[in-house]
């Protein structure tokens, strides 16, 4: 929740600029994972792709995981 609250407030300290709530390169999700298909559908003008994090939440669990992945207990157990 630390992470989060964080997150949230430099996103408000920022002032509407969009590089702070979007998610790293390598987090972004373009295309379906098991299909692979684009997230877009620009016949019916959808947009389903992953690229903005403006509640701070993905990250939030990606700093849980992250945790998680470098406790030797949670791995190993």
């Amino acid at each position: 929740m630390d992470v989060v609250a964080l997150g949230q407030a430099e996103i408000a300290a920022a002032e509407k600029k969009w590089e702070v709530s979007r998610l790293p390169s390598y987090c972004k999700r373009n295309r379906d994972l098991n299909s692979g298909e684009d997230l877009r559908d620009e016949d019916k003008d959808i947009d389903n792709r992953l690229s903005e994090d403006p509640d701070y939440i993905i990250r939030g669990w990606m700093a849980v995981v992250a945790y998680l992945l470098a406790d030797y207990r949670f791995v190993y157990e």
